[in-house]
């Protein structure tokens, strides 16, 4: 998910972002979060935001396409998430495919 008009920060991991670590798996921390359906983000989001519309107004979820120069990505987790550590010199913003709204 990713601000109306997306920003390097919605392409961070969590240690990037300098969150805490609380989990067991610190490679996880380090890689970017996606999931392969929209659906399954939006079910996330309106969680999250307790269905307060205004709170998903603002949101967008981003679809990404990589390629193998982009950087590693393994299946992690539940059956629809995978992790992503990009490479270095990879301008992670050129990956958002395309951007949708939440809709409940």
């Amino acid at each position: 998910m990713v601000k109306a008009i997306p920003q390097q920060r919605d392409m961070q991991s969590h240690h990037e972002k300098n969150v805490p670590f609380a989990g067991d798996n610190e490679c996880i921390y380090c890689a970017i979060s996606l999931f392969d359906s929209y659906e399954i983000v939006r079910d996330r989001l309106v969680a999250r935001s307790k269905g307060i519309k205004a709170k998903l107004a603002r949101e967008r979820i981003a679809t990404v396409s990589l390629n193998p120069q982009h950087g590693v990505i393994k299946k992690t987790g539940s059956e629809n998430h995978w992790s992503w550590w990009p490479y270095a010199e990879v301008d992670r913003l050129t990956t958002i495919s395309g951007l949708q709204g939440v809709s409940v």
